[in-house]
């Protein structure tokens, strides 16, 4: 990357306290306490300023049956973090104190006979670390709850049994909605059980990790520039010696810690890749699978990046290994000046954007600063294989700060992720990245019901928030048409041609006859509709709640609401897409 920007002056801590009141991802690490897992959890200890800590949980595995929690492993790295913590808080705010820590640690189950038995078989049930997860996903915090599956998932699948069974419907939908678990592999039978019975539940089946960030990391696919991040050497200098006591309890000889992946999408570096699996980051990507019969269910098996197999998790390594290596610095700093900190990438404009086939667009990341005072570089680069577009885009004066440009395909509907890494010239050099999505402008559609022939149309018609969507006869006003824009995820947002709003599910209701809307477009998941083909039309089904947009009550009058309701494949929930 050649383009640099000036030296800024350095920023005292207080500076850093500001990024970090951003709202942050919440997370449960499960984890079989293999000795990857130890090395992992360093590690997760080292980030647990960028995400709240709500729980860990020691299960087994098929390769760890009877678990490890009777060796008190985690209360040693407990005991080991408070002791570079004040350190550590010189450098960044959001370090939970190491009680706090101690206070969510819980067992779950390490039954080795009951790794391959289905939730209401197993022996062991209701265990302190089931109780932890089903408190978390009842309680009254709106956020994800990020499952973290080191080793087995059986602890989060009784936990969904449980809920399924003794708890109000309500209850059950509010949790499942509120859960993201992340697995690495499917280590017993838990994470296919939930993957066939319970579908609501958002679970990423990672498994292309394997070889690149695991035992494999030294000898398998990873190119030798990655591997040099891997090695005896790398660790010892970065981690091991003279880093702190923390760093010295890193139990292997090299970089293997297979578990890490399954946090890295919530570490603070501006791809926020967490919100979604499917957009790509630290973490790997992920895609549907059966999109109709499993939507809720990711995985990155046919997955490649450039034809790569395993550069989704690669690709960032050198970043991700840079980064970590500051943090090993921190805990043995105590001044601000002493150690390297991220810089702060920014961009000119808004995140998602919505652009026009043939545009030209210019890209700018002149706001991005430095806390220490270092040279900045950029690279723009198009993450075409986590976008929708077909085309590859040209990015002219890529390296440039604030005069990279690119020219928009005609695509329309599609999305295009423009990636902006913000490098400094520090020890470490640093990254940290901006994503912007781009929609490219689509035609406008009608969406005319199977059921009743008439189409959708915003009632009363007027621009407001809230105003309700119904049927009407076709008159071929702007408010009977839908621009259908890709949003990611194999989901579209439908926008009214009158207002320029989203088709919404009013609230983000989870129940039956929960009025649909237009609203202004947020991004938020109760806007984010698949489109299913069926036989006669498509269903639009919501990703928030699984359900389908429905002709209230089979009614075939003028004014009729649409309304969400359980699919069921009725001509109600059926519409035809056709060209306005």
């Amino acid at each position: 990357m050649s383009a640099v920007a000036e030296p800024t002056e350095p920023a005292e801590p207080a500076a850093v306290a500001a990024v970090a009141a951003v709202a942050k991802p919440r997370v449960i690490a499960m984890t079989d306490g293999e000795v990857d897992d130890k090395s992992s959890m360093i590690r997760f200890l080292m980030y647990s300023s960028d995400f709240d800590v709500a729980g860990i949980v020691q299960t087994n595995s098929r390769y760890q049956v009877d678990g490890h929690s009777d060796e008190k492993w985690v209360e040693a790295q407990i005991d080991q973090y408070a002791k570079v913590l004040p350190n550590l808080r010189v450098h960044k705010s959001g370090y939970p104190d190491a009680e706090d820590l101690r206070d969510v640690l819980r067992v779950g189950n390490e039954n080795s006979d009951d790794l391959w038995v289905a939730p209401p078989d197993m022996a062991t049930k209701d265990t302190p670390g089931e109780k932890l997860i089903i408190s978390t996903l009842l309680d009254d915090d709106p956020r994800p709850v990020h499952v973290q599956a080191w080793g087995g998932v059986n602890t989060l699948a009784s936990a969904l049994w449980r809920l399924k069974t003794y708890h109000s419907a309500a209850d059950f939908t509010r949790a499942t909605a509120k859960l993201r678990a992340y697995a690495i592999w499917y280590q017993d039978g838990g994470g296919g059980w939930i993957e066939d019975n319970i579908r609501q539940a958002h679970i990423y089946e990672a498994n292309q990790w394997h070889r690149i960030w695991d035992y494999q990391s030294l000898t398998g696919p990873n190119p030798d520039t990655v591997k040099d991040y891997m090695t005896e050497a790398w660790l010892n200098s970065n981690v091991k010696d003279d880093h702190g006591p923390l760093g010295a309890m890193y139990p292997q000889s090299y970089v293997s810690e297979g578990d890490s992946p399954s946090f890295l999408h919530q570490v603070d570096n501006g791809l926020y890749s967490h919100e979604d699996y499917t957009l790509g980051g630290w973490g790997g990507r992920g895609t549907q699978d059966d999109p109709v019969g499993k939507p809720n269910h990711l995985t990155d098996t046919d997955l490649k990046d450039d034809d790569d197999a395993n550069k989704m998790f690669w690709r960032w390594i050198p970043a991700a290994q840079n980064d970590f290596a500051a943090r090993m610095d921190w805990s043995v700093a105590s001044t601000y000046k002493a150690a390297n900190h991220q810089p702060n990438a920014a961009v000119v404009g808004s995140l998602r954007q919505v652009v026009a086939p043939g545009q030209a667009v210019k890209l700018d990341a002149t706001p991005s600063t430095d806390p220490d005072g270092n040279t900045l570089s950029f690279r723009w680069w198009q993450y075409h294989d986590a976008d929708s577009a077909t085309a590859r885009v040209t990015v002219n004066n890529a390296t440039s700060r604030d005069n990279a440009n690119f020219v928009v395909p005609d695509e329309p509907g599609r999305q295009i992720h423009m990636i902006v890494e913000v490098r400094d010239n520090g020890a470490p050099s640093l990254t940290s990245y901006q994503r912007i999505v781009f929609t490219i402008q689509g035609e406008p559609e009608r969406l005319v019901s199977k059921h009743s022939g008439k189409v959708l149309d915003v009632q009363n018609p007027n621009t407001s928030d809230g105003a309700k969507v119904g049927q009407w006869t076709w008159n071929g006003k702007a408010w009977q048409q839908w621009e259908v824009r890709d949003s990611g995820g194999g989901y579209v947002n439908l926008v009214s041609r009158h207002s320029g709003k989203c088709l919404d599910v009013l609230g983000a209701s989870q129940a039956n006859g929960a009025d649909i809307v237009q609203w202004a477009c947020n991004g938020a998941t109760n806007q984010q509709w698949q489109v299913i083909p069926v036989d006669g039309g498509v269903q639009l089904r919501a990703r928030h709640s699984g359900k389908c947009a429905d002709v209230y009550e089979w009614s075939t009058a003028d004014g009729a609401t649409i309304k969400q309701w359980t699919c069921h494949g009725g001509n109600n929930q059926r519409w035809q897409r056709e060209s306005v």
